[in-house]
């Protein structure tokens, strides 16, 4: 994107109410996630009964998935189906073929589609707060009434931990010797993933011995964990918080 990115102004709703969208691996089988982007494709087809269902990719800045929406689900949610609508979907991991082997592919069989309007974005209430990791239906008290859920009821099921105070007003800092060092950049963004969150991500390059400054489009919750990790990756003098 030349201009600012669509979704700038859904981080806050999508850092609070959804998971990274690295949580969708296949370590995370049968998991229930919930996850939020932009629509980029809706595919319909009909099932063998005859059927309405889809196919449809949503993606945030950083990544992109694949829901599929069974006919049940479609029967509710298919009108909000459309390309460029921005839509919060809760459902189960799914990186099985047809034959149940456990592939690298993993996917989401949608429980819930939520529509995220400007209006939800007006009336939402920061809470401070992040949902939990994936959870199993096992795991969430009263699974019977979790199973009869509307798209207005969707509720992350518990608070994991608190966010630090003002994270937005931080940024982090990595001095990178080489840009084209793809192992550097993929452990970077390995690490982004796993540790989502508020805080800002900048390179910081030199080319012909003048600085370059390059804004991530990702943020990270900035802990000990992360940046001990990003010191054994790039070096203590390489990592700065601001």
């Amino acid at each position: 994107y030349l201009s600012a990115h669509p979704l700038d102004k859904y981080d806050l709703y999508f850092d609070e109410q959804t998971h990274p969208m690295g949580m969708v691996c296949p370590e995370n089988q049968d998991k229930t996630v919930c996850v939020g982007g932009i629509i980029t494709d809706v595919r319909t087809i009909l099932s063998k009964k005859g059927d309405k269902m889809a196919f449809i990719k949503i993606e945030n800045k950083t990544r992109e998935v694949e829901i599929i929406v069974f006919p049940k689900v479609y029967a509710v949610c298919g009108a909000k189906l459309l390309v460029d609508n921005v839509v919060r979907v809760q459902g189960q991991v799914d990186a099985k073929d047809r034959d149940g082997v456990l592939t690298s592919e993993a996917k989401i069989k949608a429980e819930v589609v939520e529509l995220v309007s400007d209006e939800t974005l007006e009336n939402y209430q920061a809470t401070g707060t992040r949902i939990a990791q994936p959870w199993t239906k096992s795991e969430v008290e009263g699974a019977s009434k979790w199973r009869r859920q509307t798209p207005t009821e969707i509720e992350a099921p518990k608070v994991l931990k608190s966010i630090p105070k003002d994270p937005r007003k931080q940024k982090l800092f990595l001095l990178i010797d080489n840009l084209e060092d793809t192992r550097i950049l993929s452990e970077i963004k390995r690490i982004a993933d796993l540790n989502s969150g508020f805080s800002e991500v900048v390179l910081v390059t030199k080319e012909n011995g003048e600085k370059q400054v390059l804004k991530m489009p990702f943020k990270v919750e900035i802990s000990h964990e992360v940046t001990s990790e990003l010191e054994s990756l790039l070096g203590k003098d390489h990592i700065k918080v601001i």
